[in-house]
């Protein structure tokens, strides 16, 4: 995704929120544009600004992390 830019993620996030329908789920995609903006900025930074449960997005890159561990090896 190359330099993740925290507010354009930011207002995808606002997009989604604003014409989602009832208690639809986080798309995957907006996941995955959340986990790399945490790795570059922080995931505490970016969980607030975004909105998301810190432990969520943690497990998320965590989880991320060693897929691309696992294809690497």
């Amino acid at each position: 995704m190359g330099q993740v830019k925290l507010n354009e993620v930011a207002q995808a996030f606002g997009r989604w929120r604003a014409e989602k329908v009832g208690n639809e789920p986080l798309p995957e995609s907006l996941w995955a544009q959340a986990v790399e903006a945490a790795r570059e900025h922080g995931t505490t930074k970016t969980a607030r600004l975004l909105r998301l449960n810190h432990s969520a997005l943690k497990r998320r890159g965590d989880h991320e992390a060693g897929r691309e561990e696992a294809a690497g090896a």
